[in-house]
């Protein structure tokens, strides 16, 4: 069985231990690694964005856009068993002193519906306001099932309606493309 949970549960294979052997490198500090910038480069073409920043891992990926999408005191809401709210030890509250409420999914998933129930109002009293909605593309707890493309849309949708940013950990997004033949 091959085990795409987590890259924690794989070994570089003999060729890729080849290629970073032999990949040139620079300090990536001053933006001088030309590996680092190519990745960076090719994942913002992938993405359809003017650039992207590498990162060591998803959890930070999700901390850093917390913390530009939200201020401290604000809530985050998110499905129940999202990898955000249950394994990485209150990194939003922690980084971006952010609360999180979680939403009774369905397989990882959950719609416009509730995201209507569950937001509180900006100008609610002695309640954090909700900014940030958070979806994830695989949905790692319920075993890599994959949200459709337009329940997306519909919940971007009606986030937007609602003026909440919406966060995509897309740790395995590209795991996603490839199972619903949506390009990234």
């Amino acid at each position: 069985m091959i085990d795409l949970r987590s890259d924690t549960k794989t070994q570089p294979s003999p060729g890729m231990r080849e290629a970073i052997a032999n990949a040139l490198v620079g300090d990536e500090q001053r933006r001088e690694d030309p590996t680092v910038n190519e990745l960076e480069r090719r994942v913002a073409d992938l993405l359809g964005q003017e650039e992207s920043v590498f990162v060591p891992t998803a959890t930070m990926a999700n901390e850093i856009a917390l913390r530009t999408l939200s201020e401290p005191g604000d809530e985050l809401i998110a499905e129940e068993n999202a990898h955000i709210l249950l394994s990485e030890l209150g990194g939003p509250a922690v980084h971006a002193g952010v609360m999180t409420r979680p939403i009774r999914g369905r397989a990882g998933r959950f719609g416009p519906d509730e995201v209507q129930r569950m937001v509180r109002r900006t100008d609610a009293t002695h309640v954090p306001p909700t900014r940030v909605v958070a979806i994830e593309n695989t949905h790692n707890a319920s075993g890599g099932r994959v949200w459709p493309l337009e329940e997306i849309q519909a919940l971007v949708g009606t986030s937007r309606e609602l003026e909440l940013s919406v966060h995509l950990d897309g740790a395995r997004v590209l795991n996603a493309a490839v199972a619903s033949g949506v390009p990234a």
